[in-house]
């Protein structure tokens, strides 16, 4: 039975390509490397004895620069191919990291975590980019799925060790985190050595075609479903700013408990993401991201009635799969909506969207549990069922203009 689930598991990876696995080797590395940001907060405050609210202003900078980062990014894969482009940038993050524990000037530091956070969300739309370049179009989804799978996996070891590494010291931390920086470029760079670095459309075509963020503006439905994901990130993102408030306050859930749960989430999507996005795929990619809006939106309103803990974890598996049907057929849908020579633009801002809804997310919630703390998961659940009838109107004005079209 278990050798069956093992291959049955295994089946889903089977036919990607190698250049799609090393894409995905060498973004894990970069993310389980990402030993400071989940302690930077803790840094500031015991380390450089900040109050909290300083720190929260200090890294306010570091929120910015990573939304700008994620829209510059992928900007620059029209003129510069997208593995220099991730290369560069992993560069500037193992340098950049490196330099905070010598610093004392509060403007300095702030410069520095600004260019780290810019660096460090500039790689995901490049690798996004470098992902529809390299991965056949019949295999996407299940790349975007891997990509995630690695992702994840990178964010559940990453701060793991980097909790003990802090234990012992913080310069250990940023030593470490600017060598697996290192060690993710060099990876990249000699998976990727021999072929032509290059991008895949003529740069100079595109310059002079003005082929910029303005022109991805006229495409009115693309805007509408990055507005859409947009509301769906500040929702699933709840999970991990204004829940652990009220699961600690309301249902009296301590430190262990929360770990569990939020070790779900990541353990799930490893496991079952690759597979779901398989069968998934037969389907409309707008159609199945309705049904994880409406997913996510019924979790919220089970995790606001539900007390136990057992019954709080089968929430949270439900919410995962709304999480799964969502964001990797998000970015699917980018790759099969941007004409190939304005990829880089597409991805810029769907990268961009996701930075503005996580850094957003607990900013917007935390304010409304403050006041009104019942009322967060009213509102969640109300633009989860928003967006799922929005994204299947979307769907079928498509399928009715495709039959037209055919008739």
């Amino acid at each position: 039975m278990i050798h069956r689930l093992m291959g049955w598991y295994f089946s889903a990876y089977r036919g990607l390509n190698f250049e799609t696995w090393a894409l995905g080797i060498a973004f894990f590395i970069n993310r389980a490397g990402n030993l400071v940001m989940p302690f930077m907060s803790l840094y500031l405050v015991t380390q450089l004895k900040m109050s909290p609210a300083h720190a929260a202003g200090i890294l306010m900078f570091y929120g910015a620069a990573s939304i700008l980062g994620s829209f510059v990014a992928g900007s620059w894969c029209a003129r510069v191919h997208s593995v220099q482009v991730q290369a560069i940038l992993l560069g500037i993050q193992s340098f950049t990291i490196a330099l905070v524990p010598m610093v004392h000037s509060e403007w300095l530091l702030i410069v520095i975590l600004s260019l780290y956070g810019f660096a460090f969300d500039g790689v995901r739309p490049a690798s996004w980019v470098a992902l529809t370049e390299v991965c056949p179009k019949k295999d996407l989804q299940r790349g975007f799925a891997l990509n995630r799978t690695f992702i994840n996996l990178g964010w559940a070891l990453g701060p793991s060790f980097g909790g003990f590494i802090a234990l012992e010291s913080y310069d250990y931390l940023f030593i470490g985190n600017s060598v697996l920086s290192l060690i993710a470029m060099g990876t990249l760079l000699w998976f990727f050595r021999g072929k032509t670095m290059k991008p895949k459309h003529d740069a100079t075509s595109a310059f002079e075609k003005k082929d910029t963020y303005w022109k991805v503006m006229g495409d009115k439905e693309f805007l509408l479903v990055q507005a859409l994901t947009t509301l769906l990130i500040l929702c699933f993102f709840q999970l991990f700013s204004t829940f652990p408030i009220y699961a600690k306050n309301q249902l009296g859930f301590d430190e262990g408990d929360l770990g569990i749960l939020f070790a779900v989430n990541p353990i799930l999507i490893i496991l079952a993401e690759v597979i779901l996005i398989q069968y998934a795929s037969k389907f409309q990619t707008l159609k199945i991201m309705s049904l994880g809006a409406a997913i996510i939106g019924a979790a919220y309103l089970g995790i606001a009635t539900v007390h136990g803990f057992w019954a709080m974890v089968g929430w949270v598996v439900f919410l995962t799969a709304g999480e799964i049907l969502v964001f990797p057929m998000a970015s699917s849908y980018v790759s099969e909506r941007a004409p190939p020579h304005l990829m880089g633009y597409y991805m810029g801002i769907h990268s961009g969207v996701i930075s503005v809804g996580m850094v957003l997310a607990p900013i917007l919630g935390l304010q409304l549990v403050e006041h009104h703390p019942n009322w967060i998961w009213l509102g969640v659940t109300l633009l989860g069922a928003l967006t799922a009838g929005i994204f299947y109107g979307i769907a079928n004005r498509k399928s009715k203009q495709s039959l037209s079209a055919l008739a």
